[in-house]
Order: C-alpha cells, then sequence, then structure tokens
C-alpha cells in the first residue's frame, strides 16, 4: 500500500534499489542477501539497514490500553499513542 510513495521518495534521494533481493544476513558494516531469481548470495557494505515493510496492523493491545484511560491515569501514564 506504501510502496509506491516510499519508492518514489527512496529514488529522490538517489538511492539505489534492489529489487528481488531476500536479506538472509546483517552483520556490522555488511548485509547478506540472497537474489531470488537464481538463488546466488552476496555481500554489500552498508552504513545503515533500514528495513521498510508493510503489515497489517494489529492494535488490539494499544485499544485495550486506550480504553484502559482511567487506569493508565491512576498509573502514573499520561497518553498511550498507538504507533507502528
Amino acid at each position: 500500500m506504501d510502496q509506491p510513495r516510499i519508492h518514489r521518495r527512496l529514488v529522490e534521494l538517489g538511492l539505489g534499489i534492489e529489487l528481488s533481493h531476500a536479506v538472509v544476513g546483517a552483520a556490522r558494516g555488511e548485509v547478506q542477501d540472497r537474489v531470488r531469481v537464481h538463488g546466488r548470495h552476496r555481500a554489500l557494505a552498508c552504513d545503515a539497514l533500514v528495513l521498510v515493510t508493510s503489515r497489517l496492523p494489529n492494535d488490539g493491545l494499544g485499544e485495550e490500553l486506550a480504553r484502559a484511560a482511567r487506569r493508565m491515569e491512576e498509573a502514573g501514564v499520561a497518553s498511550v499513542r498507538i504507533v507502528g
């Protein structure tokens, strides 16, 4: 759902985009991936790894906490925000 917007922004930032690759490992200064088409692995130097994913929300806990506003306030919690 967010992919077109994210893709466009990455291109605007001048970042390379790798398609049909799966991250299989990461270590300091390096990420390992596997090319899905032929299965070969490679190691890429990197300073940071940012995973951009999309999932269906599982807001149950946040919603339950928000419904318990009075108890949260009594426990000293100023606010509850559902993020991510």
